[in-house]
């Protein structure tokens, strides 16, 4: 992947720092207008959206970072972890370096009643490489995931 030079890295901090400041700065600015009317994803740290947009370097640097982030703070709309949003949107490269990372591959979202685990969004949308890697690394399908799978396969299957 892509690596930044320290000036664009050093610049990227200092945005990301601006979630210091009262309303988040600009950081919060950007998460505002990005995800409206969503308050819990103002509180939602730089990791979280770098892992949903697939950004590895920017992902490799955070978790360089000193103090590193929670890798698995859930965050954005449905309080999923960055593992989680990086498998949904298929990003492999993001899946793997969080997992390598130490990100908790059984982690479920935290939104209600949600609960999904990674491994069934991998499943479910037809992400191979996200669900081997999950897989590798200990993920396994919870009751629910299971259940859930089921009803996908038979609203799938043709009557």
């Amino acid at each position: 992947g892509e690596t930044p030079d320290n000036k664009t890295w050093n610049l990227l901090r200092r945005f990301f720092d601006t979630r210091d400041l009262p309303e988040r700065g600009n950081y919060g600015a950007w998460v505002a207008a990005l995800m409206p009317g969503y308050k819990n994803c103002r509180e939602t740290e730089p990791l979280y959206y770098t892992a949903s947009f697939g950004i590895s370097f920017v992902i490799r640097r955070l978790l360089e970072s000193d103090p590193a982030p929670c890798i698995d703070k859930p965050g954005g709309r449905f309080l999923s972890s960055p593992l989680q949003v990086a498998t949904f949107r298929n990003h492999v490269d993001a899946v793997k370096i969080l997992l390598e990372a130490g990100a908790d591959p059984m982690a479920v979202s935290q939104l209600r009643d949600t609960k999904f685990s990674n491994l069934y969004w991998a499943i479910g949308l037809g992400h191979a490489e996200c669900r081997l890697l999950l897989e590798r690394h200990g993920a396994s399908l919870t009751e629910l995931d299971i259940q859930r799978l089921h009803y996908l396969k038979m609203i799938k299957e043709p009557l």
